[in-house]
This record gives structure tokens, C-alpha cells and sequence, in this order.
């Protein structure tokens, strides 16, 4: 039986820029009700992180979010579609933006449909 690769992955509101704006709003509320971007680890603690990587960052509104406020740590997020990662990665290129802190990178990772997660 052939699957509707239609049907799978998608987002609540669609592929559409109100589900980036859906996403990046319930990314600031998720990290304010956990107290901040990386709560659990003690600000001393962050001497040692120098990368980090968001797997499924949708828009990545947390991996902005992140880089925006410790700029020495390097940002990568990715995410299986390539519309959020368009978008990320214009976020992160905007004027205001590169001119306070480091850009992440942002890349669109395709999984083999044998995978059984696509």
C-alpha cells in the first residue's frame, strides 16, 4: 500500500506565514512560562557551550531568540521544511539582526522516506 506523503509532517495552520507567526509566538510563551532560553543551566554553566542545535526550529524564532542573546555561541537550527527555513534564514539576515549578534544558520534536512518519520 503506497502512503500520502501529504498527510504527514504538516503544521497545525499549514505551510503558511500565520503558522510561522503561531510558532514563533508559542516559542517566546513556552520559554517564559520555563523561565528563559536555557533555564536549566546555570548562566556560569553556558562557559562551556559554544554550539548549539535545534532540531525541528520550525521559523527558528528560539534559535534567534538564542543567538540574540549569547552571541558567542554558534546556532544551528534545522528543520524538514524548507518554507520555515526560507524564513529563519531571512530573519536572521535582516538588517537589525546582523548588526547586534552572531547569525545561526539555518538548513532544511530531508529524511529518506524509508525512515518511516516522513
Amino acid at each position: 500500500m503506497q502512503q500520502d506523503d501529504s498527510a504527514l509532517n504538516t503544521y497545525i495552520l499549514g505551510h503558511t506565514d500565520t503558522e510561522k507567526v503561531r510558532l514563533i509566538e508559542q516559542d517566546r510563551h513556552f520559554n517564559q512560562a520555563m523561565g528563559g532560553l536555557l533555564a536549566e543551566q546555570a548562566e556560569a554553566d553556558l562557559s562551556t557551550v559554544h554550539r548549539v542545535l535545534d532540531v525541528a526550529c520550525g521559523p527558528g524564532g528560539w534559535a534567534l531568540d538564542l543567538a540574540q542573546q549569547y552571541p558567542d555561541i554558534q546556532v544551528v537550527g534545522v528543520d524538514i521544511d524548507e518554507g520555515m527555513i526560507e524564513y529563519a534564514n531571512t530573519m536572521a539576515r535582516a538588517p537589525t539582526v546582523l548588526s547586534t549578534w552572531s547569525t545561526p544558520a539555518f538548513w532544511s534536512a530531508s529524511l529518506p522516506k524509508s525512515s518511516g518519520l516522513r
